[in-house]
């Protein structure tokens, strides 16, 4: 469901549309997070503390820990695949259209700025919102904010909890609104807003400063801006007619907006795992998982249930007037009177169970492996016994691409480069960088050093060296047949690696380099003796 966009030009009443818009983002948002608080519950029942619920209730309802551990081992691994802490993760580095010694120039300046983002970032709280984050995405969505650190100098990350963010995507998947709810005080509205409000609106609130009121930021693209330099707008609004307790307001004006402002850029991100048709949400792998945990947990709850009555005992007694239950103590060294110990009919027989623990046990092995599978816990689980080959490297690296391909490349172009850019954008504000430096991926773009994105880049690392060999077998060292420029396929392949560009030889040096070489070889020529007729010298 889309909104009408909004646009700086607008004559129309943006509050009331604003509004219109929230409750329909609203609407879509309900059914989501029934799903995500059902699913949560089960992998991480901590994390539900601002549903309001009892987090007691829900650990009660966790009989296994497969789902959880495999949830959080996945989050783990995903934040040291895509931004480990104790190495660069990514790499600023000339675009495709910087050629010849362009790119040395420029590359010798990103390298400076490199260093300034990652010493930046990992004085940040990046890695701890980041795990938060990739926890709700198990889920389905999360929603990562980055803004100006309040002292002006830096950045700072903020994970949104999903159930607070209500969001709006056009029919392309681009995101144009996104909505946040605050709950402000009559006393609060009239200390903050009293000059936004109309007199009408400050009489009733005065009336009694103690009711509650729902108010509503807005994060809205402004429709009017260019695509490649989008701008956004901020706006925070409230309906006096309706508190947030539901008690209706003699004041029927309509909503107001308090705030308004225009920002550099917007500080939310919103990730999806995997896309939901027509929904501004997704589904995750807990999503997806959710009947296999379930039916572990209730499996695994029903199988300590037998268990316990198994090693404790269930008893039946004949009442013969000489064995009192009420007085029985089953303890070593303990006499208990009895009419028949006969084992045809016994005053005390312990209760045959019909349950087979050995067939629990073979449900419950294939309840956790499908549930490790669907967190792909096969794919990152660590190399035993002999370090693998070259080959086998590619091969799982292909294997864990194909696997995680489509979200890796979701959380690159929605996340990180989103973050990257709008780093940049801050520090350069903040003077710390030149402000001429943009990551518009034509003159500065950004290659990514971590586990996952290495993954990708070795499929085609393979395939060109799989080609050079055969390039090699065809032409049999016959020069003239050779399609494959020798310069340009090792640069290709230190870009793909990512290798510092301040290691590799410019344009200018190569023919610096060819030219000294024919000079060398040239004087070799003049010095060598010429052969006298006759074979005598």
């Amino acid at each position: 469901m889309m909104a009408l966009l909004l646009s700086k030009s607008s004559t129309d009443n943006i509050a009331t549309r604003l509004w219109n818009d929230w409750r329909r983002a609203a609407t879509i948002h309900t059914d989501f997070i029934q799903s995500f608080e059902m699913t949560m519950k089960l992998v991480a029942p901590e994390r539900l503390g601002s549903f309001g619920g009892s987090i007691r209730q829900d650990y009660d309802q966790i009989w296994d820990s497969t789902a959880v551990e495999a949830a959080q081992s996945l989050v783990d691994t995903l934040v040291a695949g895509i931004m480990p802490p104790w190495s660069p993760w990514f790499m600023l580095v000339p675009g495709e259209v910087v050629t010849g010694d362009d790119r040395k120039v420029i590359g010798d300046l990103l390298a400076a700025v490199n260093r300034t983002l990652l010493i930046e970032l990992n004085v940040t709280n990046i890695v701890k919102e980041a795990q938060a984050a990739f926890l709700d995405l198990m889920c389905g969505s999360a929603d990562l904010m980055v803004k100006p650190r309040k002292d002006g100098r830096g950045v700072a990350f903020k994970c949104q909890p999903i159930e607070q963010i209500k969001v709006l995507r056009e029919s392309d998947g681009s995101v144009t609104h996104i909505f946040r709810e605050f709950e402000y005080s009559a006393a609060e509205l009239l200390r903050f807003f009293r000059d936004k409000l109309p007199q009408i609106a400050i009489a009733e609130l005065e009336e009694d400063i103690t009711r509650i009121y729902r108010v509503v930021e807005a994060t809205v693209l402004d429709a009017g801006s260019p695509i490649e330099d989008p701008q956004w707008m901020r706006f925070l609004l409230t309906d006096l007619s309706g508190s947030a307790s539901g008690v209706a307001s003699v004041t029927d004006i309509g909503p107001l907006i308090l705030e308004q402002e225009d920002l550099d850029f917007n500080p939310h991100h919103v990730i999806n795992w995997a896309p939901v048709p027509n929904s501004p949400y997704g589904r995750g792998p807990a999503t997806m998982a959710y009947g296999d945990i379930r039916s572990l947990n209730k499996t695994k709850e029903l199988l300590l249930k037998n268990m316990w009555k198994q090693v404790a005992g269930v008893y039946t007694y004949k009442p013969d007037g000489i064995f009192n239950p009420k007085t029985m103590r089953p303890r070593p060294g303990a006499f208990i009177p009895v009419g028949s110990t006969s084992t045809q009919e016994p005053t005390i027989a312990p209760l045959p169970f019909s349950s087979d623990i050995g067939a629990a046990q073979i449900g419950i092995a294939d309840l956790r492996e499908s549930i490790r599978a669907m967190f792909l816990s096969g794919s990152f689980s660590p190399v035993q016994g002999t370090k693998m080959s070259a080959t086998e490297i590619v091969t799982r690296s292909r294997e864990l691409a194909d696997r995680l391909g489509a979200t890796y490349a979701g959380i690159v172009n929605d996340l990180l480069i989103p973050i990257i850019e709008k780093t940049i954008r801050i520090l350069a504000k903040q003077k710390r960088i030149p402000e001429q430096i943009k990551l518009d991926r034509s003159v500065v773009d950004v290659v990514f050093l971590a586990q996952l994105a290495q993954a990708q880049r070795l499929q085609e690392v393979d395939s060109m060296l799989q080609f050079a060999q055969f390039a090699q077998l065809l032409t049999q060292g016959d020069p003239s047949q050779a399609i494959l420029d020798p310069v340009k396929f090792q640069r290709r392949i230190a870009e793909l690696l990512a290798v510092d560009s301040r290691l590799l030889k410019s344009d200018a040096e190569l023919e610096q380099q060819a030219q000294r070489l024919a000079q060398a070889q040239a004087q070799t020529q003049q010095a060598a003796p010429v052969a006298a007729p006759g074979g005598i010298q």
